[in-house]
C-alpha cells in the first residue's frame, strides 16, 4: 500500500511547488517572509514564467529580466504586470485546479482499491495548500478550484464532504511535462 501512495505524494509535492511559485509572484504580502518576487531575482523558470515567455515568445522583456536576475523592485513589478497581462496567473490557477482534481481522483482510487475511508486527512492537506494559494481575495480563482463537491461515507456512519475540483480547460502539454 505504501508504494501505491507515491504518485499521490509526488503530485502533492508538485502542487505545493507550483502554488509556492504562484504566491511568490502574485501575492505582495508573501515577500515579507521570502523576499518580494524572489523568483524573479533568482531567475527561476516557474510555470507562470514559462507561460509568460511562451505567450509572447517574440517579446524578450521577461527573459532579459530573468537573465539579469533583477533586484530592482520596479523591474520586478514590471515583470509581474507582464505575467498578469499575458494571462500567466490565470493559466497557473488552471494548472493548479487540474492537478488538484487529479490528486483527489488518485486519493479516491486508493480508497476504492483498499475499501477504506482514510483519505480525509490527505484531501484536507491538498485542499489546504490549494485554497491557501488561491484565496488571496480572488473569488473567481476559488470558483475554478471548487467546481463540484463530493461526499464520502465514513466507517462510523458520518458523512465527510470535500471539494473535488473539475478543471474547465485541458492542459495536455503541461500534464505531459509533469
Amino acid at each position: 500500500m505504501v508504494s501505491e501512495c507515491v504518485p499521490v505524494v509526488d503530485l502533492v509535492g508538485v502542487i505545493f511547488q507550483i502554488c509556492d511559485d504562484y504566491v511568490n509572484l502574485h501575492d505582495t504580502g508573501y515577500g515579507q517572509g521570502k523576499g518580494s518576487y524572489e523568483d524573479v531575482t533568482e531567475g527561476i523558470f516557474s510555470i507562470p514564467v514559462i507561460h509568460g515567455i511562451s505567450a509572447r515568445h517574440d517579446d524578450q522583456l521577461l527573459l532579459n529580466v530573468l537573465r539579469r536576475k533583477a533586484t530592482d523592485d520596479a523591474v520586478k513589478q514590471q515583470s509581474v504586470r507582464y505575467l498578469r497581462d499575458c494571462g500567466s496567473f490565470a493559466y497557473t490557477r488552471e494548472v493548479i485546479a487540474q492537478l488538484h482534481w487529479k490528486a483527489m481522483l488518485l486519493v479516491k482510487d486508493l480508497e476504492q482499491k483498499h475499501e477504506g475511508n482514510f483519505g480525509g486527512p490527505l484531501r484536507a492537506i491538498i485542499d489546504g495548500i490549494v485554497k491557501a494559494t488561491l484565496s488571496g481575495g480572488d473569488d473567481q480563482a476559488m470558483g475554478e478550484v471548487a467546481k463540484t463537491t463530493s461526499s464520502t461515507l465514513l466507517a462510523d456512519g458520518n458523512t465527510q464532504t470535500y471539494a473535488v475540483s473539475q478543471p474547465t480547460v485541458q492542459h495536455s502539454e503541461m500534464m505531459a511535462m509533469l
